[in-house]
């Protein structure tokens, strides 16, 4: 069980999600809190993997999480590399964001859909009909 009465960190830069307890409790140690009182975030470099550790009294726990999809976590802004956090933000980043389309994407479809409508009207000027679609009687 997470207990909840645990301070929240966040590390802001990317970790390498292969590092098991061991090696994250040891950067845990780099947040300078005793890593008893915490609850630990790590997110790799693409965005879609979280790790969360912490200690209860019986020893060290991990949470681990891959998104979904195009789900990405979304941290919050700032320069410092390890962050506190609250448990309503901890929430958000184990939900993850819907990835919007980039600028890239959006011209690639556009440009696509140009092409698709260039090709129709060429086959249109030639044969004087629109072309037949797959599956629809002749």
């Amino acid at each position: 069980m997470i207990p909840g009465n645990l301070r929240i960190f966040l590390a802001r830069g990317a970790t390498d999600m292969r590092r098991s307890i061991d090696g994250l409790s040891e950067e845990a140690k780099a947040f300078g809190v005793p890593v008893g009182n915490g609850l630990f975030v790590f997110v790799n470099r693409r965005r879609d993997r979280l790790k969360v550790l912490w200690r209860d009294r019986t020893g060290w726990c991990l949470l681990y999480k891959r998104l979904d999809g195009d789900r990405r976590v979304r941290l919050p802004t700032g320069d410092e590399e390890h962050v506190s956090i609250d448990a309503a933000t901890l929430a958000f980043l184990l939900d993850g964001v819907s990835r919007s389309p980039s600028k890239r994407e959006i011209r690639q479809e556009a440009d696509e859909t140009v092409r698709s409508l260039l090709a129709q009207r060429r086959y249109t000027s030639r044969h004087g009909r629109s072309p037949q679609r797959a599956g629809s009687p002749s």
